[in-house]
């Protein structure tokens, strides 16, 4: 048949079918044009960031958190801004909550004013950052919307040029042929268009190819191969869909978005052989369908887990209800409850979101019951502050008596008048802390300059006390040097030979003798403890021997007795530690999402009743030792 032949075939089939294309769509039994899937709508999806960056943000402070944000605003795509954007909110409404709640607990105007000013600051910083962020989605959206419509022009430019192919019968076949493949290409790489435009764009284009096929019916066999090629990519794509069903790595949500996006290609993908279509479709469908039906399950499972969420955050308002019923009538007692509830804020903070319809409300309830306590707290220390001042003016006296001995030299007389000035000291009740610090810096730093001139006073009547000295910062810096040889039995040997040869040294000159022993005891402690894993056993063979050094030293039972001291205080802090960890497990039981929260408050019980035992053990056996020495 001769190119003429094909032409005037070819315009009987064209007039009616080209000029008219959405009869033939309306009446079309074709599957795939009927099929329907949902646009990934972001603005209703609910973000979140990764469990890594979560714990990275939630260490931030609010200077922190404004230098985060603006790295963020580094990124020009909004999914990834969005969800960070929203969680640095929420972390900088909370602290910027707390702190002015701190604010009005200083007594000091001048300070409060500072501190109000230097808070104001920072959050005009991040409101800035915000103002930026709204801007700058807002100009990202509106780019995004403009390059769909842009998109949706250029496609139906080539739609008009598909219909002039095919109503134009004075091309030659094979040029025509050609100017086809290209505009294909063309179409698959112009980008996404408006997605209520986009299936009649698909439907149109589908149309108007499978006139063009009509036109060209006579190359069966080029169309044919083409077909077999739109077949191959169409397995490749079901290949695709299926993969993400069977990769774990991915999120249902990543999941259905990739699925839309394969989706889409399948579309600008022509006809498959007649055998094979209804084949292909099928497969693909059903792995469009799971997809969805996952990612749908997803959702309800993110429901759940906000039920969950809101049952945890109904638990912590149980416990701070439960706080505020409590009679709180002393400093220590406040500031007990005060960590009790900057621990259930902190919990509150690391639970997630709760349904949108209680959001607002629980946290209106929880932040109304904080603010309860704190104006509580604040009304308790306004009544203190009289007795806070005789506190504060007993102290100072201490204090200036204090400054007056700096320079005496009667050491016997004012040495006891300076250990009598420093029992007064503990015996004087509570003052704020900022006052606190300033007197005692004073009173420290006179009773220091005492100590320092009368044991420069002291310091020539023995050269042998300077020798000592120098023999102990030897053995200080072998510690430093110290080299672990993989046999823990040697290793432990080595350290109790450098504490024996540590208190055979005799006495060193006073102003030295408490750092240079804290310093020793800190550096064989770390590296005793490096070897803690191995040495279970002998540990308190260790303790024993150290203990039995002491005890032969000049200044041996002061010397344990100053460790009995020390390891008493350990025992108290780890006693009260963990009865307020107890006590806070309560509120974690009414919550199933808050089981990880609870095993691990559990362990941390469970190992610090561990070091308590060991504590105990010692002390008592720290106790019978002095006693026996004492005895001598």
């Amino acid at each position: 048949m001769s190119n003429e032949e094909m032409k005037e075939q070819l315009s009987m089939n064209n007039d009616a079918d080209v000029n008219n294309p959405q009869a033939e769509i309306e009446n079309t039994d074709n599957k795939e044009l009927k099929y329907q899937i949902e646009e990934v709508n972001d603005e209703e999806e609910d973000f979140e960031v990764d469990e890594a960056d979560k714990q990275r943000y939630d260490k931030l402070n609010l200077d922190q958190i404004n230098e985060e944000f603006a790295k963020v605003l580094e990124n020009n795509d909004l999914s990834y801004i969005r969800p960070r954007v929203l969680r640095l909110y929420d972390l900088h409404q909370a602290i910027y909550e707390k702190e002015l709640k701190d604010i009005s607990a200083i007594s000091d105007d001048e300070q409060k004013q500072k501190t109000e000013e230097l808070l104001q600051t920072k959050k005009d910083t991040f409101d800035k950052l915000w103002k930026k962020y709204l801007d700058r989605k807002k100009l990202l959206k509106n780019q995004y919307l403009q390059s769909l419509e842009d998109n949706y022009q250029k496609k139906l430019d080539i739609l008009e040029q598909l219909k002039n192919i095919i109503d134009n019968n004075e091309i030659p076949l094979k040029e025509a042929f050609d100017h086809f493949n290209k505009i294909q290409e063309e179409w698959k790489a112009i980008g996404a268009v408006p997605h209520n435009k986009a299936n009649d764009l698909w439907m149109r284009f589908n149309h108007y190819v499978d006139q063009f096929y009509k036109k060209v019916e006579l190359l069966k066999e080029m169309i044919e191969i083409d077909q077999r090629k739109n077949l191959e990519a169409k397995i490749e794509l079901c290949e695709k869909a299926e993969s993400l069903l069977m990769d774990k790595s991915i999120s249902t949500k990543e999941a259905y978005k990739q699925v839309y996006e394969l989706f889409d290609q399948w579309k600008q993908i022509g006809p498959v052989p007649k055998d094979k279509k209804d084949e292909i479709w099928e497969r693909f469908q059903a792995a469009l369908d799971k997809i969805k039906e996952n990612y749908r399950g997803s959702i309800e499972s993110q429901k759940q887990r906000r039920e969950s969420n809101l049952e945890a955050k109904k638990a912590i308002i149980d416990k701070m209800k439960q706080i505020l019923s409590e009679e709180i009538t002393t400093h220590d007692l406040w500031q007990k409850k005060t960590s009790e509830v900057q621990d259930l804020f902190n919990v509150w903070r690391s639970i997630g979101p709760v349904p949108q319809e209680f959001n607002e409300s629980i946290w209106k309830e929880f932040k109304s019951l904080v603010d309860k306590f704190y104006q509580d707290k604040k009304e308790y220390y306004e009544i203190l502050k009289s007795e806070w001042q005789e506190n504060y003016n007993k102290k100072l006296s201490i204090v200036k008596q204090a400054e007056n001995l700096v320079n005496s030299n009667n050491w016997k007389q004012d040495t006891r008048t300076i250990q009598k000035l420093q029992e007064e000291w503990k015996k004087i009740g509570f003052i704020p802390s900022e006052k606190n610090e300033y007197l005692w810096r004073r009173f420290r730093a006179a009773c220091d300059q005492f100590f320092a001139n009368k044991e420069l006073y002291f310091a020539n009547l023995s050269t042998q006390r300077i020798e000592n000295l120098s023999k102990k910062e030897a053995i200080l810096k072998e510690l430093d040097e110290f080299q672990f040889n993989n046999n823990p039995k040697e290793d432990i040997e080595r350290l109790k030979n450098i504490q024996r040869q540590w208190y055979e040294i005799g006495d060193v000159p006073y102003k030295d003798r408490q750092r240079i022993q804290d310093a020793f005891r800190q550096k064989i402690n770390q590296l005793f403890d490096q070897l803690k894993g191995v040495r279970i056993n002998e540990s308190n063979e260790e303790f024993k021997q150290r203990l039995e050094n002491i005890l032969h030293n000049n200044n041996g039972i002061k010397e344990a007795k100053s460790e009995l001291y020390n390891i008493n205080n350990q025992i108290k802090k780890l006693q009260a530690d963990i009865q307020t960890w107890e006590n806070n497990l309560s509120f974690f039981k009414a919550s199933a999402n808050a089981e990880l929260l609870l095993q691990e408050y559990i362990k941390k019980i469970d190992n610090a009743k561990t070091d308590l035992k060991y504590l105990e053990e010692k002390a008592k056996y720290l106790k019978q030792a002095i006693d026996s020495s004492e005895k001598k």
